[in-house]
């Protein structure tokens, strides 16, 4: 099967163009973000507002209850009752905004810092919206990708402005404003195209089903996101909000590279289930071309963030954050990881091994929490970085040797890394 052999339809490439298209939106965004406004405003405001945001995503995670690919799979099913459901999963996550409004106010009344404080505030706006994300979910059940796609390009578009209104006025505030209006664009315009007139419906049973089937998803989401964001947190407590805002370049810089293996592996995904369904032995090879692929471009990228650290990066952003260079060369060796994770994630969804994805993010989020402890004192800032990196191998890789159901895919894992280039010339075949 040649690389793009099932990329054969007309709605299947517009959906990827527009994905692309979205995905160059949002890099640019971050670009801006990176080279021109976190040298602008320097390292402590910038690590104030990415410590701010942190908190916020985490949040973010909970309003969402875990129920984003669970309840794309409740639409289609129970298509019956459509308009009950939406508005069950609304409701029900609006009730987790205000959870996250309680827990927010708790937060801000122990910490001391002012701007943090008005940050996570203006952040929390964009909770209030994310109830309506439900919508998204519809779309995508019904196939509107493309629709998904335009919605989001377009709503980046607050955004960019926010980005420059800082650089002009050396205000962060503006950042978390414009991460507000992003959201309340695209909710509006989700809530407006959307054929359901807003009503009080509401399904006991839907909903008790549906906030059990994603609990599990959300604990395992949020214990992700945790351990991702964690180190910002310990390395505030340990080393000051300047470090923070030094780490933050470099963890931006690579994160933005995450969307690619997840891109890659929703374009086969569909060839993976039905190998599944069909043939174990053809399901394993599969398995085994996605991770070749996936690593080859992991450490390509590597290398290109290597370079890209050392060579534009540190001397565009001066004497201000010295040493990024060194911690951005140490956080690029998780990227291959990062980029493998993504199959191990998919394959956990699509084996119902959602279990052994728990315990992976567990054991992560312990290895980055207690290396960070360890590490920060010793070894200043890039000890995070250390500390992420091995929070990624062990949290994808190592700690499926312990758990029986993970054996399979750590299996397929070692047998691609001994002999990369010969699964990946399958992909020719």
């Amino acid at each position: 099967m040649k690389l793009f052999y099932r990329i054969n339809n007309s709605r299947l490439i517009k959906n990827s163009l527009w994905a692309v298209s979205e995905k160059i939106i949002q890099l640019i965004s971050l670009v801006f973000l990176i080279f021109f406004l976190s040298k602008k405003i320097g390292p402590e405001l910038f690590g104030v507002y990415n410590y701010a945001n942190s908190i916020y995503f985490i949040f973010s995670i909970f309003c969402s209850l875990g129920l984003n690919s669970i309840l794309v799979e409740k639409l289609i099913v129970n298509s019956d009752d459509l308009v009950k459901n939406l508005y069950s999963a609304i409701y029900l996550r609006f009730i987790a905004f205000l959870l996250s409004i309680l827990m927010i106010a708790l937060y801000t009344f122990y910490s001391k810092s002012l701007l943090f404080n008005e940050l996570i505030w203006i952040l929390s706006f964009a909770l209030f919206f994310q109830p309506f994300d439900t919508f998204e979910s519809y779309y995508i059940s019904i196939g509107e990708y493309i629709t998904l796609s335009k919605l989001r390009a377009i709503s980046y578009f607050p955004l960019l402005m926010s980005y420059a209104l800082s650089y002009e006025f050396n205000s962060v505030k503006f950042i978390a404003s414009g991460i507000v209006l992003q959201k309340v664009l695209f909710s509006s315009i989700l809530i407006y195209k959307s054929p359901f007139k807003i009503k009080l419906l509401y399904n006991y049973n839907f909903s008790s089903e549906l906030l059990l089937s994603g609990l599990y998803v959300l604990i395992t989401s949020s214990l992700a996101i945790i351990y991702m964001k964690a180190d910002l947190v310990i390395i505030e407590i340990i080393l000051g909000i300047k470090d923070v805002g030094l780490y933050s370049v470099a963890a931006l810089t690579c994160e933005a590279l995450s969307f690619f293996p997840f891109m890659i592996i929703n374009l086969y995904v569909v060839d993976l289930i039905k190998s599944k369904e069909t043939s174990l032995t053809r399901y394993h090879l599969n398995i085994k071309k996605m991770f070749s692929l996936l690593l080859i471009l992991g450490f390509i990228f590597q290398l290109l963030v290597i370079i890209f650290g050392f060579i534009f990066l540190e001397p565009i952003l001066g004497i201000k954050y010295s040493g990024i260079g060194n911690i951005l060369f140490v956080y690029s060796f998780s990227i291959p990881f990062m980029f493998a994770r993504a199959m191990v994630s998919k394959w956990g969804v699509i084996s119902n091994n959602i279990r052994v994805l728990f315990y992976c993010e567990l054991i992560g989020l312990g290895i980055n929490i207690i290396f960070n402890i360890l590490l920060l004192p010793a070894l200043g800032v890039i000890g995070a970085a250390y500390s992420t990196v091995l929070a990624y191998i062990f949290a994808t890789f190592v700690s499926l040797f312990f758990l029986s159901e993970g054996k399979e895919i750590l299996r397929l894992f070692i047998e691609t890394t001994i002999h990369p280039i010969r699964y990946l010339k399958l992909w020719l075949v």
